[in-house]
């Protein structure tokens, strides 16, 4: 009995044998054995050399995501790019399907990605525009942010700066608009002389529009932001603000300068779509 057992005991054993040695599922698939306890399928891809690049990671600026791709890239590479009403995100698929008349599947699991961040100075900008402000604190925003703009340049609006801090006890009456687009501002203003109180008016001329120079997205190049200065009389107080002129299509070209830097970069043009 104990020799019989024993003898189908090996027998099984040499038959189950085989299913030790490493299988392959074909085309790329994880290599595996089957084990004799309940015949489960243990995967062997701790163990061995991965058969595909499966990684997906995420640059922080065009440069870096174009030579990433330039890197890694196929001639199945494909790169596409996700656009929102306040950015976008390109995704490369570097390992595409093949476009072959064989039409030959790929995993399509190495990918890179990089979704364009807005710079600081384009966040300081927003966050000024259409805010009211006092003529005080309009001209320390100006001070403060004064490498931004190209128009006025940096003599006027030095000129206007000084202006706007030399009448902030001034009593405003009217904002008039001027054949140039701009505005002029009338005020009264107490003066002293030889101890003697006297009130006197005149203008302040401000110019149509500002613009600066700025760029929207980290590693972008910079863009010519217009806004139109605005002003209104509170309480005879000037009030101060500014409107960016075409704010979406300034996003819509500056999105369009990065698909051209990377498609320049990299020599494949990216899909406008998800993958």
């Amino acid at each position: 009995m104990t020799e019989a057992c024993n003898e189908e005991t090996i027998n099984r054993l040499l038959e189950l044998g085989g299913n030790f040695k490493p299988q392959s599922p074909g085309d790329g698939g994880t290599p595996f054995i089957l084990t004799p306890a309940g015949m489960e399928v243990k995967s062997l891809a701790s163990l061995l050399p991965p058969p595909r690049i499966e990684r997906t990671p995420v640059l922080l600026e065009a440069g870096s995501f174009a030579d990433y791709v330039n890197k890694f890239k196929m001639p199945e590479t494909l790169i596409f790019v996700t656009v929102s009403e306040t950015g976008c995100t390109f995704r490369a698929m570097l390992d595409y399907h093949s476009p072959t008349p064989e039409l030959k599947p790929a995993f399509c699991k190495h990918q890179a990605s990089f979704t364009a961040v807005e710079t600081p100075d384009w966040k300081i900008w927003n966050a000024a525009d259409r805010k009211k402000m006092s003529q005080v604190e309009f001209a320390e925003w100006l001070e403060d942010n004064a490498k931004l703009f190209v128009d006025p340049n940096s003599a006027e609006l030095l000129e206007l700066v000084t202006s706007l801090h030399g009448h902030a006890n001034a009593r405003f009456n009217t904002a008039m608009r001027l054949n140039t687009g701009g505005f002029s501002c009338s005020y009264d203003e107490d003066v002293i002389v030889k101890g003697v109180t006297a009130t006197k008016g005149a203008e302040i001329e401000l110019p149509p529009t500002i613009q600066a120079g700025i760029a929207v997205f980290q590693g972008s190049d910079p863009y010519e932001v217009t806004a139109r200065l605005k002003t209104r009389i509170e309480d005879r107080r000037l009030i101060l603000y500014f409107e960016t002129v075409s704010k979406a299509e300034i996003v819509r070209q500056s999105i369009l300068l990065l698909v051209n830097q990377i498609s320049e970069k990299t020599g494949i043009v990216p899909l406008i779509g998800t993958p």
